[in-house]
């Protein structure tokens, strides 16, 4: 907590008054911040460009974000945790009355979740979707292919005339 207010503080009242009003006002427009703030359009937008304002924004704009992630992890967690003590309370009371596709969906949807048998993306072979030939050649192999190489590539060829590139006879 020390830090939070560590970084509250380390920039000017304006500028901890302005992204108070961001944090509270999320998607609101910069106009209206300057109502708000009694500051004028103009004034803001110099506050805005300002090295020091944009450095002090984003700290705060930072660990806000972390605090909200932090918050939403936690919150989703704790969903999780009542979801499967539920199911798991149903699956012990109703065992022999839960049909076997509803079993069989559960188990899926469990493994699922815990990164077992997921289809692999693509349509790749075990081991892989990259394959490498290795071809032997002899010496005298090579310095033939190095040689045919050579002589195409020392070839011109000419082009053929296309339609819009005619040769008037």
């Amino acid at each position: 907590m020390a830090e939070s207010n560590q970084i509250r503080h380390s920039g000017t009242p304006r500028h901890e008054a302005i992204v108070d009003w961001e944090l509270l006002n999320p998607g609101d427009t910069r106009r209206n911040c300057a109502l708000a703030l009694g500051i004028s359009e103009c004034g803001l937008s110099i506050i805005y460009n300002s090295d020091a304002f944009i450095d002090y924004r984003s700290r705060r704009m930072r660990e806000h974000q972390a605090l909200v992630s932090e918050s939403v992890i936690e919150k989703t967690e704790a969903v999780a945790k009542i979801s499967l003590d539920i199911l798991e309370e149903r699956f012990d009371q109703e065992r022999k009355v839960i049909p076997l596709g509803g079993v069989k969906d559960t188990a899926e949807m469990a493994l699922k979740a815990l990164g077992f048998g997921q289809p692999r993306p693509g349509n790749y072979p075990p081991g892989g979707g990259n394959v490498t030939v290795i071809v032997g050649a002899s010496p005298e192999q090579l310095a033939q292919a190095r040689d045919r190489m050579k002589t195409i590539n020392a070839t011109v060829v000419e082009e053929e005339p296309t339609p819009d590139k005619q040769v008037a006879p």
